[in-house]
């Protein structure tokens, strides 16, 4: 038996790297805040905080653990009860204890998982059955973990470069309020005094903060209003095909939103058929997986050109 520390980014990442140095953990925990006199700090880079959804990082964190657990040889009930353990969210905690129930009656992983599919999607189900139905489970719950963490670290990429000009215009939105409604009206009588022709700019603004001033409640129902029909709009099939165009086609975004469909289409694809799921699956799985409306049609383009025989390269090549 051996005690020690290793530094890493999380348990899991702990547990990994023991078990490429020849060691089985058979217990391990987060260790403790430390403190000098100089004041308080914290281990690792400082304090953390994680964007993306609760969804994509327990999964990413679910397929690691059990990859790692059943390479080591754990049978597969006893490396989802600890994986399960090992759950501090009590609704994900109570969807790995039903996974697990299943499992114990004799029921395959994949048909376990996919009783819950508000968690586990079609691709980490596929991914799963092609392990059972192969015998190389450990192989494609690594293959699911390392795509799940890409997943969710490009989220969190997107997300976290989306801060700054969200905050920004935030800012400049109340700032420019301010102005209108609080600044701006104790300079009009000073220009008044003045006796001098302004300018054209402030003028406008000058009439643009009497108007708000005036019509404050008016103006208060047309930004609710208009909110709310956005939301509404964006909700709607015309809405999300309207905007998905304007996505894919804007001058500079559109650049960035289609790299960002390219590379998230191809590398699942490619997972999906190394994992040697049937070429029409992997493209029907990799549609329902994709929000861009613009990009499922152009993947169910794809699967009618292998139906028909033809290359897939042929429809990739004439997209526009």
């Amino acid at each position: 038996k051996t005690d020690g520390s290793i530094e890493a980014s999380s348990v899991a990442e702990a547990t990994e790297l023991l078990r490429h140095q020849g060691l089985f953990v058979t217990a391990i925990q987060e260790a403790a805040i430390l403190q000098s006199s100089e004041g308080r700090k914290r281990t690792g880079s400082g304090f953390r905080f994680q964007l993306g959804s609760n969804k994509t990082a327990n999964l990413a964190m679910f397929t690691r653990q059990l990859s790692i657990l059943v390479s080591t040889g754990t049978p597969l009930v006893e490396a989802l009860a600890a994986v399960e353990r090992q759950v501090k969210d009590e609704h994900w905690k109570a969807v790995l204890t039903d996974v697990r129930e299943q499992v114990e009656e004799g029921a395959p992983l994949s048909e376990a998982l996919a009783d819950h599919p508000d968690t586990f999607d079609t691709i980490a189900v596929s991914l799963i059955h092609a392990g059972e139905t192969g015998g190389k489970l450990e192989v494609m719950l690594e293959r699911l973990s390392k795509l799940t963490r890409q997943r969710q670290k490009l989220r969190s990429a997107i997300m976290g470069a989306m801060v700054y000009p969200t905050l920004l215009i935030s800012v400049s939105v109340a700032v420019l309020s301010l102005m209108i409604g609080f600044v701006l009206p104790r300079f009009a009588e000073l220009f008044e005094s003045l006796d001098t022709p302004l300018p054209a700019s402030t003028k406008m603004l000058m009439g643009l903060s009497e108007f708000a001033r005036g019509n404050w409640i008016v103006l208060i129902v047309g930004v609710v209003g208009g909110i709310v029909g956005a939301v509404v709009f964006t909700k709607s099939a015309a809405g999300k095909d309207q905007i998905d165009r304007v996505l894919v086609n804007a001058p500079m975004l559109g650049k960035l939103v289609r790299g960002f469909m390219i590379a998230q289409t191809t590398r699942l694809l490619g997972v999906l058929v190394q994992s040697q799921v049937p070429l029409l699956d992997a493209l029907e799985l990799t549609r329902k997986s994709t929000r861009s409306r613009s990009y499922k049609t152009l993947i169910e383009r794809a699967e009618n050109a292998v139906t028909k025989g033809d290359s897939i390269s042929t429809v990739f090549c004439n997209s526009d």
